[in-house]
């Protein structure tokens, strides 16, 4: 039943429930009836009277009102809110109890957002408001989260979010299941919530708006104080419905602390449960956020490091974020991020780079400049770049952008190996033999099957043979960057299982980048090869499971190497939700000597501090 310990809002006025004026001789409506107890209203499309309950805020082009605390009912699934689509009369305040004469009841989603995001029951065409009680704070309550109720900390909608196929059921269509996150959330739908001292689950962003969690609630909780989406070793989906998104206005008009990080805990906050971005629950706070305790520290330089001799090679990879020449800031952080918390690697997969003249969309493909000037702000090594460049307006990403995947080398430590050409956009990099057996790349660095429709609007995959100074042992290397999710619907949809966008894309290419190795290995069982990159998928979905199976050869090319700690495994930050997109992959046989680390120099500070959305992700490995 709904629980009645609940936080006072405030003590000050406190009035007895009185009629100021006589009603219709009609039954009265709370906001649990209009609710009712499925993600759509039981009166729908009707005309209701006499629906009673506080004003607890203003916003959004209306106002809140929530039911009378002792007249709750006792089903959890019925909000206690409901939003008011109308213009709050002069004669009426905040914490005032009202009844509203007439109005319409609807399910309101704008036409963007249509089949994308669940529906926000309200009232319309409001008339003949009353006033029944002056300041009716003893009748109102907020439910306190981790204390009055806790979300369910597993599944959103369903127990596999990325279960194949997508979209083939409509949740609103049915009633509230409140040991899921869809279902909690919308039973708290413009409800009054409480959060003590939550736990900042992202940086506050340029929206002012961030993600939060209560302490206590919390079940993939990682170091740093966030929140991990990975799956579990066990093979299921921890979906984290305990994150909620925090609307940067707040309904009295003020703004969040633009100070808030990963981590910082908050001070208590309370505000009304609503929709944000992506569809995803959101609190409209009362107030602006502020912090109670930062987190402790910042990024932490890489433990891993390269003696330039094949026992202990480093590789990194980088998504820049359409870098282009004249983001002269960012460049100079990708640099000193490298010498100062990557250890200076011996080869560095670069992504998102862009052509010599940025976003304008005007013919020029190279990235020379680019990459250029990437390579004079490192201090700590002298690095060469390699890389092919695209047909314009061809791979996808920022229009004009040109982005493509490209290859620093420490030319103290390693060299391109053999006399091959390097390839252009539209020829594949083949895999020959010498006469001692050993593979070799017919283009160096070439495309992975670069006309092969599943790379359409996408990057082709780079591939580099390179040889180490020291000792001559060769590794192959390939750089990824996987179609974008783009088109995905958001997990708190109505669809479910929720669309993840490009899917089929990126099995078709994990198949392509399989096959080559595979065919690869078929040549020289014990080659080396290093695959690294932004996937922009999760590690257990299906075109990531395609990588790591059978090839076309019969040969299994690709295992995963991964941090030993699952909450740790992520490099990125995405609705309040830490993360990994980025990769790195190894022939089975190196990988279990191989180590990963994600270097958290842009997910732990403020979006002004970052260079880039992804943090830097090195992987060492013995390539003897």
């Amino acid at each position: 039943m709904k629980h009645q310990l609940l936080t006072l809002l405030s003590a000050a006025g406190a009035a007895t429930l009185s009629l100021a004026a006589p009603l219709e001789s009609r039954a009265i409506l709370y906001p649990h009836d209009i609710q009712g107890a499925g993600f759509l209203s039981p009166y729908s499309g009707q005309n209701v009277t006499n629906v009673r309950g506080i004003v607890t805020a203003k916003g959004n082009g209306g106002y809140y009102i929530q039911t009378p605390a002792s007249a709750w009912d006792s089903d959890d699934k019925t909000s206690e809110g409901v939003f008011v689509f109308a213009t709050l009369p002069t004669t009426v305040a905040i914490n005032d109890l009202i009844n509203i004469g007439s109005a319409a009841v609807s399910e309101y989603i704008s036409t963007a957002n249509s089949g994308k995001q669940l529906k926000l029951t309200e009232l319309t065409k409001v008339a003949t408001v009353t006033v029944i009680t002056k300041n009716a704070t003893s009748e109102l309550k907020a439910v306190v989260i981790g204390t009055d109720r806790s979300p369910p900390t597993e599944h959103v909608a369903v127990d596999n979010p990325f279960a194949l196929p997508a979209n083939t059921t409509n949740v609103e269509n049915g009633t509230l299941d409140l040991n899921t996150g869809i279902g909690f959330w919308e039973s708290l739908e413009s409800m009054l919530v409480t959060f003590p001292n939550p736990q900042a689950t992202d940086r506050i962003n340029q929206y002012n708006e961030t993600y939060i969690a209560q302490r206590g609630t919390i079940t993939s909780g990682n170091a740093r104080g966030g929140v991990t989406f990975a799956i579990n070793d066990d093979g299921t989906w921890d979906d984290n419905p305990e994150v909620v998104g925090v609307e940067g206005n707040a309904l009295d008009g003020s703004y969040s602390a633009s100070t808030i990080l990963l981590g910082d805990r908050l001070d208590s906050t309370t505000g009304v449960i609503g929709t944000g971005f992506g569809g995803a629950p959101y609190l409209y706070p009362l107030k602006g956020l502020r912090v109670y305790r930062k987190a402790v520290g910042g990024p932490v330089p890489t433990n891993l490091t390269s003696s330039g001799t094949c026992s202990s090679l480093l590789v990194a990879e980088i998504n820049a974020e359409n870098l282009m020449p004249t983001d002269t800031s960012r460049i100079a952080k990708v640099g000193y991020n490298i010498d100062n918390f990557l250890s200076n690697p011996d080869v560095i997969i670069m992504n998102e780079i862009q052509d010599n003249s940025g976003n304008k969309n005007d013919g020029v493909v190279s990235a020379s400049q680019t990459l250029d000037n990437v390579v004079k702000a490192i201090s700590g090594a002298t690095y060469a770049w390699t890389e092919i460049d695209p047909q314009n307006g061809l791979s996808g990403g920022e229009p004009g952008g040109n982005i493509r995947t490209a290859f620093l080398y420490r030319t103290d430590r390693v060299r391109l190996f053999g006399n091959a050409p390097a390839g252009n956009a539209t020829q594949a990099v083949g895999v020959s033999t010498t006469s001692s057996g050993q593979a070799q790349l017919t283009l160096n660095p070439g495309l992975i099957d670069p006309t092969n429709s599943a790379w359409k609007s996408s990057r082709k995959p780079l591939v580099g043979q390179f040889q180490l100074v020291s000792d001559n042992s060769v590794v192959f290397v390939i750089g990824t960057h996987f179609t974008s999710k783009g088109g995905s619907s958001s997990n708190y949809g109505p669809a479910q299982s929720p669309v993840n966008g490009g899917v089929q894309a990126r099995i078709n290419q994990a198949t392509a980048v399989r096959d080559f190795v595979g065919g690869l290995l078929a040549k020289q069982s014990d080659a080396k090869v290093v695959a690294g990159g932004d996937w922009n998928e999760f590690t257990g979905v299906q075109p990531l499971t395609t990588l790591t199976a059978q090839s076309s050869s019969g040969i299994v090319a690709f295992q995963e190497v991964v941090e030993d700690v699952r909450v740790e495994r992520y490099a990125y930050t995405f609705n309040g939700l830490q993360q990994s997109l980025d990769h790195f992959y190894t022939t089975p046989a190196m990988a279990s000597n191989s180590e990963i680390e994600a270097v958290h120099v842009n997910t732990w500070v403020s979006e002004a501090d970052a260079e880039s959305d992804h943090d830097p992700v090195v992987l060492q490995t013995n390539i003897c």
